[in-house]
């Protein structure tokens, strides 16, 4: 039974929340009535006209008051969200104000039996409209959920296909006699595929398991619901994997374009002969890792009008995990806004952006003195080759882009602090600050993986040094621990969290061991396909094949030698001369 505040002092609904005796729906059928009623009350069921001394505990009065008082209770659960609790409470205040009302009708005066009854109809009828509600939410969420498990099935089956269809195309022709694809260009645009696959099966799995898809299943209820997102907390660990395939969504498009262009290949005619085009199914990850924000969106106003405190912190916090992997998804292809103005910059067209995000530009320090600069969110890219670019204006892409070439990045403030410093050659800092750590996190691996490449970029040599150095058990590897210690040597700044996962990065096969080749296939970063233009004249470069320039060129040339032997004639004439002597003494030995 629940327990009510008994010192509260009694009051009264007003009048104006009563409906008339005449709308009042009373009950067709009138239930024997115990003499023992709930909230301690015993009235005396004998009949004779007029209340009994038998009467305990409370008078009429009291039970009015008491239900009085029960329904201001329900009204401030429903205002705080406790919408279930406020039903039972007017269920039950309106049930003991009927069961006041049956038992002692012919004891009570009309206007005295009318206020009863309306009181009564007036829990009833409010119990009923936050129970109507109730149950639109539950369905809402039971429907979300439903949304949820059936597009994750759909986005398997694409991904299915695109694995069975178009990679089992490419693979074949890699394994033919003259494959026209290249076996990096098809790891560029598949080597994530079967992780995705795997990713979406394994999720699809386990909510099928507590949503099942066969039908006259009920629905779920609150502890069915609860583990549901213990499954979603448990995979949306994982939404980086999408991220970083959209990352990579703009190079495999574009390979893509160049397999359909190829005069070599019939990609562009095998493609014509499905269903689906091959850009449909490239775009599926960034479509699916959109799409999860607006159902958790959806679930937190369903479980706001269910009332539910607890699953609405864990919603909150799977919709900022999930909004935070989409807007990094959405920023991963912001690059194409801002390639016009780098190519009108003369950044040569194969350099690559290997990672890009937004951080809040706290202050910029130039040789020891603060510069003038606006703070704020920005969007910064960074480039394989160490080339750092700052978008000062994101209202208005690549109209105010800052160059500079990275040196190094220090942490600030230990593990709990978001703030880093990024060193550019010449003697700026950018004082940065990421959306929370693991953003950070990632901002360091990226940063202190351009220092790893730096070390070893001796090839071979820089390698055997780095084994000689850090194999401290000479067993030929290098294990997670002997890295964890190189790192902290050469990279003070750098933690052991970021030196496991720059390890995992380079763990190829996940055996937990690095091996030479396995570090030399990580150092390698793919670039652009776009072949080196020209430095002399750039704007033709940009805009023209490397055909056209290589005859631009020859007719510069051509040009040249003409206005040579205009201005050196005699010169020319002499040369000739010679030239045509020595031919004529071949000549006459052949004789």
């Amino acid at each position: 039974m629940v327990k009510y505040d008994k010192e509260c002092p009694p009051s009264t609904i007003p009048p104006t929340l009563f409906r008339s005796h005449a709308s009042v729906n009373l009950p067709p059928t009138i239930v024997a009535v115990p003499s023992t009623l709930q909230y301690g009350v015993v009235v005396s069921s004998a009949g004779g006209g007029a209340f009994s001394s038998a009467v305990e505990l409370k008078t009429v009065s009291a039970v009015m008051d008491e239900a009085t008082r029960v329904g201001e209770q329900a009204h401030k659960c429903a205002e705080s969200g406790r919408k279930g609790e406020a039903v039972e409470m007017f269920r039950e205040a309106a049930s003991n104000l009927w069961s006041l009302v049956e038992a002692h009708a012919a004891d009570l005066g009309e206007v005295l039996l009318q206020e009863l009854q309306e009181r009564a109809a007036t829990y009833s009828q409010k119990a009923a409209e936050i129970a109507k509600k109730l149950d639109k939410a539950r369905a809402m969420r039971n429907g979300l959920v439903k949304e949820l498990r059936d597009t994750e099935k759909s986005y398997l089956q694409e991904l299915r296909t695109m694995e069975s269809i178009y990679h089992a195309q490419i693979v074949a022709d890699l394994q033919s006699v003259a494959p026209v694809i290249k076996s990096h260009d098809e790891n560029i645009v598949f080597c994530q595929l079967k992780m995705l696959i795997k990713y979406s099966h394994n999720l699809y799995q386990e909510i099928c398991f507590l949503c099942p898809e066969q039908p006259g299943v009920p629905d779920l209820d609150d502890g069915t619901f609860q583990r549901l997102l213990g499954v979603l907390e448990q995979n949306f660990d994982g939404l980086d994997l999408l991220q970083r395939y959209v990352e990579k969504l703009g190079e495999a498009q574009s390979i893509v374009d160049m397999w359909k262009g190829d005069e070599k290949g019939v990609f562009e005619l095998f493609e014509s002969q499905q269903q689906r085009t091959m850009t449909h199914f490239l775009i599926l990850p960034f479509q699916r890792i959109t799409r999860y924000p607006l159902i958790l969106d959806n679930l937190i106003k369903a479980s706001t009008e269910l009332g539910q405190s607890e699953e609405l912190k864990r919603l909150d916090k799977l919709l900022s995990t999930a909004q935070n992997a989409a807007n990094a998804a959405n920023h991963a292809i912001n690059i194409q806004g801002i390639q016009p103005e780098l190519r009108r910059l003369g950044v040569p067209g194969h350099i690559r952006c290997i990672y890009q995000g937004t951080l809040t530009l706290l202050s910029v320090v130039a040789v020891g003195a603060a510069v003038s600069e606006t703070v704020g969110a920005k969007r910064y890219y960074y480039f394989n080759n160490g080339m750092v670019v700052r978008e000062d204006d994101e209202s208005v892409p690549a109209v105010n882009l800052v160059r500079y070439e990275f040196e190094r990045v220090e942490e600030v403030g230990g593990a709990v602090d978001t703030t880093f410093k990024i060193f550019y050659k010449g003697g700026v800092v950018d004082i940065v600050q990421g959306a929370n750590r693991r953003d950070k996190d990632r901002w360091l691996k990226q940063l202190h993986m351009t220092g790893v490449r730096e070390l070893l970029k001796g090839g071979e040599e820089a390698i055997g040094e780095f084994w000689e150095k850090y194999d401290t058990n000479h067993d030929g590897f290098i294990g997670q621990d002997e890295f964890r210690e190189a790192l902290r040597t050469e990279f003070p700044d750098s933690n052991d969290g970021i030196a496991d996962t720059i390890f995992r990065n380079f763990d190829q096969n996940g055996n937990g061991k690095l091996t030479k080749d396995e570090l030399k296939n990580a150092l390698v970063v793919p670039v652009g396909l776009r072949r080196l233009e020209p430095v002399l004249f750039p704007s033709l470069a940009h805009n023209c094949s490397w055909k056209i320039c290589f005859c631009f060129m020859m007719l510069v040339g051509m040009a040249t030698t003409l206005f040579f032997n205009f201005l050196f004639p005699s010169q020319v004439a002499v040369g000739n001369a010679r030239g045509g002597g020595a031919g004529g003494a071949g000549g006459l030995g052949e004789l």
